[in-house]
This record gives structure tokens, C-alpha cells and sequence, in this order.
């Protein structure tokens, strides 16, 4: 709106002038904001009604058209602490009889107690703990395998243990392999089970060699009969299968000592290249800044030096030297020239581009100790310390300023590396050792070693008996460690097998159990065995058949049974199932009240009370207003929007007309009267109540709980003729309101008022608003120019009044 200044040489009051010409226009688009308003709240009540019925039309009043809403079932069991039944529309009602044999129940493996063992003390066991580090693991750890079937997952899948893997990753590694495991650091165990109840979730944890089984033992994982039928593996082994499992664990330890190797000889190739690269350029530039330092040497008032600072002068010249090298290399034509020759697309040779590699970690080197050196927060003084001998005597010297700390460190860590390099290579030997004894380390070094001539090729050899296999890997001694090793378990389990069977013969059940302990080899009081309970599938019994799940929850029949404790053959349970007479009972109430909501809430429109002379209120209205007055008079005026509304009473006459009608069934005639179902007389319903039904007996219902529940009744004694009824009748009301819901051109699908038809009369207010509007504004602009140059006039008349003024004063 543009500012005007108005009435400045008549006086008058343009605005309110201007405003009174227009007002009757200014009326007329008032007028058609208060019928686009109250349209506007007409349909949001049409709205809120439509939501109410169709959330009935699609709810409840749709569910009572299907036989199968009435399908309703109840069962009872005469135990409830041996079983829960609960029945679907398919059971079949009668008694019947269930016996509980067994209840489901997964499979647990309770580790027994472990402890470890560090710096030769004994510890307790956390997370974090190695498997080396457990007690009596000894080198099971290293190479041993463990084989986990859980019949859930499907197939045998393998553990592969190592010295350096921690409890938690063992435990994870069980919990990939399919099953769920925890370390207990309270109790210090490891419990195991199946991922589900039953034969199904069945697990089988076993060592796949003697190794595995050694670091079960050791875990508390093993229990006496997986030992038996471990050590009676062992001990059936053949000649054959000892020189078997010591090839396939000599195999596996070459394969990871050269993958040690490996790893040695990338870090000693790292290494070497910082120290003859990196390292060695920084330090060369480095003692080029420092050979350029002048010192300013201070002394105290005896004569002694006490510092020396590196002069400022001196940096600067010490700085510019190591940018002029900076500067020679950046610019050096050879260095052009390779890399233009690169950039045009030629392929360097090895020697060029290593010589272009070398330009360029030189530049690095420079450019990084121009950058540390020429801080100015470097302590660029040596100050004087003096240490007091054992004799009294004292020793002067001058403290490294951190130009001096930064060369010295850069030739500590060359020297570092160096001594890694070395540690590397010696580790190397040592495992070259293991397999050749008599390995010559002068065969190769650092500066030699490659994965050509670094790795161990040393192959088992091979034999056709053990002794052959023996003398054959005689000079190999990592072979023969694990051929004697393999041996010596072969040896073992006989021997303990051997113990326990003369255990067995033993009266004193204690001894025996003492000898399946010691078969674990742990003592019989410790308390560290493991216990596995295997699991087991539910198994049930109904009418004399077995019926078997893996939980304890059993389907048969339209009967939902979940077992809960067992009983016996001759105590049987009694599962009975009948008619549902209440859940029928609260569907069909259920029904009636939502209907009877809606009924009453379309009443309580149609008969509101009128709100003539009320209309939306302006702005300048609400001005001087409350809120309060404000909500009443707006309350007042959406109350009675659907006042007397004849689509409101089509609908509203049309369900409650379908509700009266009567159905015939098996030659008799049915209504909702019939069922003790009705509506109150005039006199006794509500205000906007009376369409609203009332179920004789019913509990919840003060008007009519005092009658005989003729609805209850009939559902107990003839359930088909009621469901027959309620069918039919919600059927013909379903019907019919799908009829006056369906789509026309006036209104939407499923809505039963002209949505569409009031959205274009919407719209229409809107544009003649706007119409209005523009009328509004061009009536104002043609009176205001009208003035406009009446002030004009008036102001020339005045000027010219005060000029004649002037000139006769």
C-alpha cells in the first residue's frame, strides 16, 4: 500500500473520506469472507462426520457382515499349571484329552572354572584375557582347531584357535559358528547353548585334533563323555593318521610363520626406506641449518660460560641456506624435464622415476625442516648445568637447545629403526630355527632378505609308514616335534582310557565319577567340569496322539497349546471347548455402541439450535472481544452448521430405517426386537437419542439392565440364527452406505457429502474476494487522485494569496 500525505492545504481527512466512498464495496467483500469462512467450518463438520462412519463403515459394521467375525471359541484346561489352550473359530468344542510327556528345552554346555596364569602367578580371567594365558592351555592355543555342528545353522564349521586370541574373541568366534556363548567374569565360565529350544537347536562342540581338544580341556569346555569319545578318537589313531594331523599341523604352522615373515620383511622394507629416504634427507638438511648457526656465548661475573644462544642473524642466514636448497631443487632442469616428460604422457623407466621420487622426497625433507627449525618458539639458547660428582667435584655442561634436540632425534629414530630392523631379522631366524635347527643366518640378511629367499620352503617329508615318516623329517625338527607330539597323545589316550576302564570296575559310584575327572584331567572336588544338558523337542499328547515342536507351544486342531510342566498318563488333563457366548455377546454390544454414537451425533446436528444473526467475525470484531466471547460466538455458529441438512437426514433416516428391518430364517421372521434389542419410547430416550438401540440386560446400560437378556440367550441356544441375523442385517446397512459413498461428480469415493462441489465453491469465493479486492483498490486510487489534485489547486491558490500578501504589507 503506498504512503500518501493527505489533506495537507484543504485540512480534511482524506482517508476516512476516501474509506466512506468505498465501504459499500469494502461490504461486499466482507460478506463473501464470512460466507467462505462458514463454508469453510461447514467443511470441516462434514469432514469429522465422514470419519466417524467410515471408520465404522470399514470397522465394525464391516466385520459383522462375515460368519467368520462370529466364529468365537473358548477353551478351559482342568489344570492350568500343566498346560494353556486357547482356542481359534476352527476348534472343534467338546472335551478332550492332553497328556504333557516332555517339555522342549535347548541345549547347555556350563563351562567350568578357568583361571589364567601371568608372570607365573595365578590371575582371574577377563575379556581380554589370551588363550595362551589360560591355565593349562600350553600351546593347545597355537594351531588348534575346534568343530561346531548346531543343527540351526546347518552344517560343521570350524574354530581355528591362535595364542593370541582373547576370551571375548573366542567367545565371538562360537557365537559366528551359530551358537550363543558368554564369558561369566563373576563365576569365571563360559556358558554355551543353542540358539533355540529343541532337537532343532541341537549343538556338538568338539576339538577337531588333539590340540583342540587340549584347549577345550583347558577352557573348562570338555566334559567327561566328549573326553571319552575324544581320547577314544585319539587312541584309535592309526600310524597313518599320526603322520596325517602332524603333516596338516606342520602346514599350518609354515603357513603362519611365513606369513610372520611376511610381515617382518614389508615392516623392515618400511623401515629401511624412511632411514635412507625420509630420515636421512631431513637429517642432512638439518645439519646444513645447524653448520650455519653462530652462537653469543654469555658468562657470569666469575668468568663462566653460562649460554649460548644461536644468534638471529645466523638463523636467518641458516634458514635462507636450507631454502636455497629447496629453491635448486624445485628448479633443477632434470627435474623439469622428467616431469614434463611425464606429463606429456611418456612412461619414465624405474631409474627415472625413482630419481624423480628422490626430487621430490628431498623437496618434503627441506621444506619440513625449514618449517620446524625456523619457529620462532624453538629455545634456540644452550644453558650451562652443572652436576656434583661422588668426589665433590662438579661437571659443566651445556644443555641441548631443541635445534640440537631435533638432530639428535632424528638420528635416534634412524637408530631405532635400525635395531627393529634387527629384531625383525632375528625373529626371522628363530623361525627358521624351529624347522632347521642347523639354519645358517648368514644365508641371507636385511639388505638381501626377500620372500624369495626369506620364506620357509622346507616341505614335510613324506613316508609310507611312522617310522619312515620319522627318519625321513629327522633333520626337520618342527616335523618331527609334531609327529613325537601326535605320538605321545596317541599315548596318552590309551592310557587314560585304560584308567577309566579300571575305574569302571570300581562298586563305589564316587570313585567312578573321580575317574571320569580325571580323565579331564582335573580334580574331582574342584568343580571345575563342565555339564551339558543336551536339548530336547516338547512332546505332547492329545486323544492318544504324540505330537512333537521344538518349542513348547504345539497348533493342532484350531487349539493353541503351550505346555508348561508334565504329568502323568494316569492324571490326564481335560481341554474344553466351547461356543465363545461372550465374545459374541461383546461384539454384537460393541456394535451397537458405535452405532449409536454416530446415530446420536448426527441427531445432535440435525436438531441443533439455530444460530440466526450470528456470522463469522471480522478482525475488527475479534478486536473487541474476549477470547473467550470470541470461542462462544464461533461455537455457536459451527453447532449449527448441519442444522436441518437434508443429506444429513437422507443419511441419517436411511441407517436407522435399515436397522428396523426384519429377515427371515428357517420359516421365521427375525428383528433386532426379537434379540431384546430396541429403541427407548419418546418419553424415556434423551435429547437426540432416540434412534439410539438398547440391549435388554445388558450390565453396562442403566435404561434396560434389569430385563431378560433375550441376546445372550439366543446366542447360547441357537448361535446360527443369530449370526444368520446380524449378517444380514449389517450386510443391508454396509450396502447401502457403500452406495451413497461411491464417487460422483459432486463428491469424492467413499464420502458422503459434495466434498468436490463445496472445494469449487471454495475456490469461487476466493476469486471474487480477490475480485473485490481489486475493485476496492481501484476506486481508492481514482478518489485519491480526485484529491490529490484538489490539493494541488488549493496549494497554488495559497501561494499565490501569500505572494499578494507580501507585496501590499
Amino acid at each position: 500500500m503506498p504512503i500518501r500525505l493527505s489533506g495537507m492545504s484543504s485540512g480534511l481527512d482524506t482517508d476516512a473520506i476516501v474509506q466512506a466512498l468505498v465501504s459499500s464495496y469494502s461490504t461486499t467483500k466482507t460478506n463473501l469472507e464470512k460466507a467462505q469462512t462458514k463454508l469453510s467450518w461447514k467443511q470441516d463438520a462434514w469432514k469429522t462426520l465422514n470419519t466417524k462412519v467410515y471408520s465404522f463403515y470399514t470397522g465394525k459394521l464391516s466385520a459383522m457382515r462375515l460368519s467368520s467375525s462370529y466364529s468365537k471359541k473358548t477353551s478351559s484346561v482342568s489344570n492350568s499349571t500343566i498346560a494353556k489352550v486357547t482356542a481359534s473359530s476352527g476348534a472343534v468344542n467338546g472335551n478332550q484329552k492332553l497328556i504333557v510327556k516332555q517339555l522342549a528345552s535347548a541345549g547347555y554346555l556350563t563351562g567350568g572354572v578357568i583361571s589364567a596364569t601371568k608372570d607365573g602367578e595365578k590371575a582371574s580371567v577377563t575379556g581380554s584375557t589370551k588363550l595362551s594365558e589360560i591355565t593349562g592351555m600350553g600351546d593347545y592355543a597355537n594351531g588348534g582347531t575346534l568343530k561346531v555342528k548346531a543343527t540351526a545353522s546347518g552344517g560343521t564349521k570350524t574354530v581355528s584357535l591362535t595364542s593370541d586370541m582373547t576370551v571375548n574373541q573366542f567367545v565371538a568366534a562360537l557365537k559366528d559358528a551359530g551358537l550363543s556363548a558368554n564369558f561369566d567374569s563373576g563365576n569365571q565360565r563360559i556358558f554355551i547353548n543353542s540358539k533355540t529350544s529343541g532337537l532343532d537347536g541341537e549343538f556338538t562342540l568338539e576339538g577337531a585334533d588333539g590340540n583342540g581338544t587340549g584347549a577345550l580341556k583347558a577352557l573348562g569346555l570338555l566334559t567327561s563323555s566328549e573326553a571319552k569319545n575324544n581320547y577314544s578318537a585319539v587312541a584309535g589313531w592309526t600310524d597313518a593318521d599320526v603322520v596325517a594331523n602332524a603333516k596338516s599341523a606342520y602346514n599350518s604352522k609354515i603357513a603362519s610363520y611365513n606369513k610372520t615373515i611376511q610381515s617382518y620383511l614389508a615392516g623392515n622394507s618400511s623401515l629401511k626406506n624412511a632411514n635412507e629416504t625420509t630420515l636421512a634427507y631431513r637429517k642432512e638438511y638439518a645439519e646444513i641449518y645447524a653448520a650455519k648457526l653462530s652462537y653469543e656465548d654469555t658468562y657470569d661475573a666469575d668468568g663462566k660460560l653460562v649460554s649460548q644462544t644461536a644468534t638471529a642473524a645466523s638463523r636467518a642466514e641458516a634458514f635462507k641456506a636450507v631454502n636455497e636448497k629447496i629453491d635448486a631443487l624445485k628448479n633443477s632442469d632434470r627435474k623439469k624435464e622428467l616431469e614434463d616428460r611425464k606429463a606429456a604422457g611418456e612412461k619414465l623407466n624405474d631409474t627415472e622415476t625413482a630419481e624423480l621420487d628422490e626430487f621430490n622426497s628431498r623437496i618434503a625433507a627441506a621444506e619440513k625442516v625449514a618449517g620446524d627449525l625456523g619457529n620462532d618458539t624453538l629455545l634456540v639458547t644452550r644453558t650451562r648445568k652443572e652436576t656434583v660428582n661422588d668426589d665433590g667435584s662438579t661437571t659443566a655442561v651445556m644443555e641441548d637447545n631443541d635445534i640440537d634436540k631435533y638432530i639428535k632425534g632424528i638420528s635416534s629414530a634412524i637408530k631405532t629403526n635400525e635395531e627393529t630392523i634387527a629384531s625383525n631379522m632375528e625373529a626371522i631366524y628363530n623361525l627358521h630355527k624351529e624347522v632347521d635347527s642347523s639354519f645358517d643366518k648368514t644365508s641371507f640378511d636385511a639388505d638381501s632378505a626377500t620372500e624369495d629367499n626369506a620364506l620357509i620352503t622346507v616341505d614335510f617329508a613324506e613316508g609310507d609308514t611312522l617310522d619312515a615318516a620319522t627318519a625321513a623329517n629327522s633333520a626337520n625338527k618342527l616335523a618331527s616335534d609334531l609327529i613325537a607330539s601326535y605320538k605321545a597323545q596317541r599315548e596318552e589316550a590309551k592310557t587314560k582310557l585304560a584308567q577309566y576302564e579300571e575305574a569302571q570296575k570300581k562298586a563305589d559310584a564316587g570313585q567312578a565319577s573321580a575317574a571320569d575327572n580325571e580323565l579331564l584331567g582335573i580334580g574331582s572336588s574342584s568343580g571345575s567340569a563342565a555339564v551339558r544338558i543336551t536339548g530336547q523337542d516338547a512332546i505332547i499328547e492329545l486323544n492318544g496322539a504324540t505330537f512333537t515342536s521344538n518349542t513348547n507351544n504345539f497348533s493342532v486342531n484350531g487349539l493353541t497349546i503351550q505346555a508348561l510342566s508334565v504329568n502323568s498318563a494316569s492324571d490326564p488333563v481335560t481341554i474344553t471347548t466351547d461356543t465363545d457366548v461372550d465374545g459374541i455377546y461383546n461384539m454384537i454390544k460393541d456394535f451397537f455402541k458405535e452405532y449409536n454414537e454416530i446415530v446420536n451425533y448426527m441427531d445432535e446436528k440435525y436438531n441443533a439450535s439455530s444460530a440466526k444473526g450470528y456470522e463469522p467475525l471480522t478482525d475488527d470484531e475479534k478486536d473487541a472481544m474476549t477470547d473467550t466471547e470470541i470461542e462462544k460466538w464461533e461455537t455457536k455458529i459451527k453447532d449449527s452448521l448441519l442444522r436441518k441438512d437434508n443429506t444429513l437426514s437422507t443419511i441419517s433416516n436411511s441407517m436407522k430405517t435399515n436397522m428396523l428391518k426384519s429377515y427371515e430364517i428357517n420359516g421365521t421372521k427375525y428383528n433386532l426386537s426379537s434379540f431384546g434389542i430396541a429403541t427407548l419410547s419418546y418419553f424415556t430416550a434423551g435429547d437426540n437419542e432416540h434412534g439410539a438401540f438398547h440391549i435388554d440386560g445388558n450390565a453396562d446400560d442403566s435404561q434396560t439392565s434389569g430385563n431378560t437378556d433375550k441376546l445372550r440367550a439366543a446366542i447360547a441356544s441357537d448361535p446360527d440364527t443369530v449370526v444368520e441375523f446380524f449378517s444380514k442385517l449389517t450386510t443391508e446397512v454396509y450396502n447401502d452406505l457403500t452406495k451413497r459413498m461411491s464417487r460422483t461428480n459432486l463428491s469424492s469415493a467413499y464420502t458422503l457429502y459434495n466434498d468436490k462441489q463445496m472445494n469449487t465453491e471454495y475456490s469461487n469465493y476466493s476469486t471474487k474476494i480477490s475480485e473485490w479486492e481489486t475493485k476496492i483498490s481501484e476506486k481508492e486510487d481514482y478518489y485519491y487522485k480526485k484529491f490529490s489534485s484538489m490539493e494541488s489547486a488549493l496549494s497554488k491558490l495559497n501561494s499565490q494569496q501569500s505572494s499578494l500578501s507580501n507585496y501590499f504589507s
